[in-house]
């Protein structure tokens, strides 16, 4: 684990190849069903992501701001080895918030490192006390479900 002012990162070795959690992450599903944070509520997007600029939205829902929809546009496409992703309104501007994997073949496992960044998020939010929205057990957490889903 390391943490800076505005950035998480967590790792965990899953003994799964890397293309199979690859196939996990670019999933929106997939990521509803990993998510540890409890956030996730949803997504009617079933296809998988394939590039940089493919986007999924997912539904949400979160004490401090209820039920709502983000859009999240992938900036990171590199197969079987990085996936990152910018969360923001539907319709609207991303936040400058990042959330990622990085994918680290070890043997006949995986070195999974994901992360979450709000250095370039507006200052206004961070004046707010709003960030960070995971935290680093919601993090490992869905390392956790993510090992569960790529093992079973």
């Amino acid at each position: 684990m390391s943490d800076t002012a505005e950035r998480i990162t967590v790792s965990r070795v899953i003994p799964a190849d890397a293309s199979s959690i690859f196939s996990l992450i670019t999933s929106p599903k997939g990521h509803v069903a990993i998510d540890g944070s409890g956030m996730l509520v949803t997504t009617d997007d079933t296809a998988a992501v394939t590039g940089v600029g493919d986007s999924f939205d997912i539904a949400m829902h979160q004490e401090a701001f209820g039920d709502y929809t983000i859009k999240n546009v992938i900036t990171v496409f590199e197969p079987d080895s990085a996936l990152e992703w910018r969360p923001g309104p539907v319709g609207g501007d991303a936040s400058g918030v990042v959330y990622g994997y990085t994918l680290s073949p070890q043997g006949d496992a995986t070195q999974v490192t994901s992360y979450y960044d709000w250095s370039d998020a507006a200052q206004q939010m961070k004046d707010m006390g709003i960030l960070p929205i995971v935290s680093q057990a919601n993090i490992e957490e869905t390392l956790v479900k993510l090992e569960g889903a790529a093992t079973s």
